[in-house]
């Protein structure tokens, strides 16, 4: 059966169907072109093309036809399956043909789902499990320059024929490459995969070892952009969080996730060396971190003496003073929700005391700690909030209280301001040669 068409065409035709096969042909009248394109088999899975180039003449110098075997419909990735195209491989996949062209005298190639790679007959045989494992690498790399494909290319080639394809053990990296992959092809960070970034710090720490002057100023130059980045987008989040008009009762727990995720921000408000030591830790239970006694924001210890600290945190919303004043003009008393914060770190610390030895007994080397008369503090309300008249008041209670320190979300702020100033200022030293 045939089926022939007339006047202006350009276009895929069937022109041939038995029960075996169809048989499409490219045709173009104005150039006036006429040729077999592919053949589609009934019975079994195999698709023939016939490459060809846009004047009709075929795509490839030497190979006239790539057979398909085995492999689902519509073809897979690196094939390419549109007649206007004119099949073949994709520009990811076609540097192999043109590779094996340059040093064989191929008439055709296969493509089976599963098999090894093989040249007999004037034929190339691929394995397409093969090919798709290549794929993403190449798909990579062909948008570099030239000398990356042709060396990758070699170095896949290599291992089927090492003698006509030469590739040295290690291929050379062109400067430019990682920020070109970066600045270019990774436009969300988010594609970015875990094996990146694992890649990218390796490759860092890797020239902590080298004792060159470069390799050391690419290694502080680095962390300083790490940690000036760090401290810039935790001051972002903490002035975003810091803006919340509302306390929606989640307001306490997103301060929490933020001091937690950031606890060299609380470490900063000591002028002793402290650490995280737990979050919601129980002072009064079976052991610190068992349920069924009393409960404190986070616990932090000194990692020179072990010695703890209670850390109560409220939310930038607490009011510190009453809303009217006292006596006269300029005396106010703490608002409730101050005093009871006061009065519930204090019972904190006094159940610390009070099971200190049972408490201690459950923990190993490594969580081990004191508490010699340990510090408390409380961080709630804005110092700006605050009415002028009664910041007298405020200060003058904060200021003689003997074992809890009350700082407000604002001064935090301020406090970490001025420490990323002077880790931006910080005047770079020079590397002396060793």
């Amino acid at each position: 059966m045939a089926t022939k068409r007339f006047g202006n065409r350009r276009e895929e035709y069937l022109e041939s169907q038995t029960r075996a096969k169809s048989v499409y042909c490219f045709v173009d009248d104005a150039q006036k072109i006429k040729i077999i394109s592919r053949e589609v088999y009934h019975k079994k899975k195999k698709v023939i093309h016939y490459p060809f180039n846009r004047n009709g003449a075929q795509k490839y110098k030497k190979i006239r036809e790539i057979h398909y075997q085995g492999l689902p419909d519509p073809l897979p990735r690196g094939i390419i399956k549109d007649w206007r195209l004119g099949y073949g491989f994709t520009k990811v996949l076609s540097p192999l043909l043109y590779a094996i062209e340059s040093r064989f005298d191929i008439r055709k190639a296969v493509v089976k789902s599963k098999g090894k790679f093989a040249i007999k007959n004037r034929m190339v045989c691929f394995s397409y499990s093969d090919l798709d494992k290549f794929y993403p690498r190449m798909d990579v790399l062909i948008k570099t320059q030239g000398k990356q494909r042709d060396v990758l290319v070699a170095k896949y080639l290599n291992q089927y024929l090492p003698n006509k394809f030469k590739t040295d053990k290690q291929r050379s990296y062109i400067k430019g490459s990682i920020y070109s992959i970066i600045s270019d092809q990774v436009g969300d960070i988010g594609s970015v995969s875990k094996d990146d970034y694992d890649a990218m710090l390796n490759l860092v720490i890797s020239r902590v070892g080298d004792q060159t002057t470069t390799s050391k100023q690419i290694v502080v130059t680095t962390k300083e952009k790490i940690e000036k980045r760090f401290l810039e987008d935790a001051i972002q989040i903490f002035k975003k969080t810091l803006s919340l008009k509302i306390d929606t009762g989640k307001l306490e727990k997103k301060w929490e996730q933020l001091f937690k995720d950031n606890s060299w921000i609380i470490s900063n408000l000591f002028s002793l060396p402290v650490l995280l030591f737990a979050n919601q830790a129980y002072v009064g239970g079976k052991e610190v971190f068992n349920i069924g006694g009393k409960i404190t924001d986070f616990l932090f210890k000194n990692s020179l003496t072990d010695n703890l600290a209670i850390i109560e945190l409220k939310t930038h919303k607490t009011e510190l003073l009453s809303k009217k004043p006292y006596r006269g003009s300029d005396v106010y008393s703490l608002s409730e929700e101050l005093s009871g914060a006061v009065n519930q770190v204090l019972d904190q610390k006094q159940n610390l005391l009070n099971d200190f030895y049972s408490l201690r007994s459950k923990t190993g080397k490594a969580d081990w700690f004191e508490s010699f008369n340990s510090r408390c503090l409380i961080i709630a309300g804005t110092f700006k909030d605050l009415p002028e008249k009664g910041r007298r008041s405020f200060e003058i209670f904060r200021n003689n209280l003997h074992g809890v320190e009350i700082i407000t979300f604002d001064e935090v702020l301020q406090k970490i301001e001025a420490f990323a100033s002077l880790i931006r200022k910080k005047p770079r030293k020079k590397i002396e040669k060793l």
